[in-house]
C-alpha cells in the first residue's frame, strides 16, 4: 500500500546510486496524513511500508496514542536474501544497507 503514496519521481530515483535521503520525508508525511485521516474518520486500516529507521516510525506516528506499529525486525541478510526474491520491486537491493545506517 505504501507505494501508492511513493511518486514516481522517487520510485525511479529509488534505482540511482546513493538518492537524497529527504525525498523519502514527504513520502513519510503523505502516509502520516494518511493515518489522521483515518483516524479523524474513526476509520481502521493496515498500512505497510519499510520504515526500518525509528525517525521514520516517529514522523508516521507523531506521538498519537492510538497508532500501533508493528515492527518486523531481522537482520541485514535475513531482508537481503527477502529483498534478492522479490519481482518488480522499485528498491534496487544495492540500497538496502542504507536501510540500517542510522540518519
Amino acid at each position: 500500500m505504501a507505494t501508492n503514496f511513493t511518486p514516481k519521481q522517487r520510485r525511479q530515483d529509488e534505482h540511482r546510486p546513493s538518492p537524497h535521503r529527504r525525498r523519502r520525508w514527504p513520502w513519510l508525511q503523505a502516509i502520516a496524513d494518511e493515518i489522521d485521516r483515518l483516524c479523524r474518520a474513526g476509520e481502521h486500516a493496515v498500512i505497510a511500508c519499510s520504515a526500518l529507521k525509528r525517525a521514520y516510525r516517529d514522523i508516521l506516528v507523531h506521538g498519537r496514542s492510538d497508532v500501533r506499529i508493528v515492527y518486523l525486525n531481522g537482520t541485514q541478510q535475513l531482508i537481503a536474501d527477502r529483498l534478492a526474491a522479490r519481482k518488480h520491486h522499485f528498491m534496487p537491493p544495492g540500497l538496502l544497507a542504507s536501510q540500517f545506517r542510522d540518519p
